[in-house]
């Protein structure tokens, strides 16, 4: 077990998986004060993507950004989405929209992350 508290295990079979299960999106930035809805609609708005093509999303890491006026959050998120690798190629200039290490880590091993007190989180469908 790493210094983060995860572990990995082998998953059962799982079936084929994708290229690229999650997408990493950083630097999204909102009010302090702003509503549950505000991060799905900045996701859509950062990969131009219909809502029903949003599958689900983690909060990965969120920050607080007070170095200019107007503090924020600054989130780091993955995000499923349909055809992430068509995503993924349109926004390839965009830094800020990237597989998820996480996912391509368990892609390369074969291996489910499992995290300590928490439930394992997906690496495939």
């Amino acid at each position: 077990m790493g210094k983060s508290g995860a572990h990995f295990a082998r998953p059962a079979k799982i079936g084929p998986r994708p290229d690229f299960p999650m997408l990493r999106l950083t630097e999204i930035r909102l009010p302090i004060d702003h509503p549950q809805d505000a991060i799905r609609e900045a996701i859509l708005k950062r990969l131009a993507v219909p809502a029903g093509d949003l599958e689900a999303f983690t909060v990965y890491r969120r920050a607080v950004d007070a170095r200019k006026p107007g503090i924020v959050f600054s989130y780091t998120l993955d995000a499923e989405v349909r055809n992430e690798r068509s995503v993924l190629k349109r926004l390839h200039a965009d830094r800020r929209v990237t597989p998820s290490p996480l996912t391509l880590a368990c892609a390369e091993r074969e291996l489910t992350p499992v995290l300590r007190d928490k439930p394992p989180l997906r690496c495939g469908r």
